[in-house]
């Protein structure tokens, strides 16, 4: 049961990196006009971005929704491990009385021995078929969750920027470009005030 152990419980994003940029003409005057005007222009000075940073890390945490899929995939996850457990157990069960047949020489013959040798084999042939389909179940709908909150948070922070006005929105989390950032620029919590207070209302 290795490869269903090794699927993650949490729904875990890819640490992704939103770039919402536009474009600034740093007007400078040439020095002709500089020494012409100095006395009645000033100098442009090039505009500042606002910029914000989010912590996926934390969202993923508080967002109800990353919660109720993070727990809903846990229990098909348990649901599958349990599922293969009890038919592992079995055909152990009865490779063990197998043997012990064997070892008896409890076998009438020996073609009824290899008959009941390659039923065996081909339980173990469907119960490592049954491992694959369910690993590949949960590795699908691991993807599927992941996407689904992915599209939501994306969604929610180009809404949410319509009326913020950022320039620059960065992630801090796993390979994000940040290696330091003032709490002041730290948006987190209101994107995740504001997700859960969507996904309610979405749930009503």
């Amino acid at each position: 049961m290795d490869k269903l152990k090794n699927i993650l419980i949490a729904v875990l994003l890819v640490p992704t990196v939103w770039l919402y940029i536009d474009r600034y003409v740093l007007s400078s005057p040439s020095p002709a006009t500089v020494s012409q005007n100095t006395s009645t222009d000033t100098l442009s000075l090039p505009q500042v971005p606002r910029i914000a940073y989010v912590n996926i890390d934390t969202i993923l945490l508080q967002y109800e929704q990353a919660i109720e899929f993070n727990s809903s995939f846990g229990a098909k996850r348990q649901k599958s491990e349990a599922e293969y457990a009890q038919k592992a157990r079995a055909l152990e069960k009865e490779f063990m009385e197998f043997q012990d047949k064997a070892q008896r020489g409890g076998f009438l013959s020996q073609t009824s021995m290899k008959a009941q040798q390659e039923t065996l084999l081909q339980k173990k042939d469907e119960l490592e078929k049954l491992e694959a389909r369910l690993t590949n179940e949960l590795m699908h709908e691991q993807q599927r969750l992941n996407e689904q909150l992915f599209n939501a948070i994306i969604s929610f922070i180009h809404n949410y920027n319509k009326s913020a006005g950022y320039d620059l929105i960065l992630t801090n989390t796993g390979n994000g470009t940040i290696l330091y950032g003032s709490p002041a620029m730290n948006i987190t919590a209101e994107i995740v005030e504001g997700l859960n207070r969507e996904y309610k209302e979405k749930k009503k």
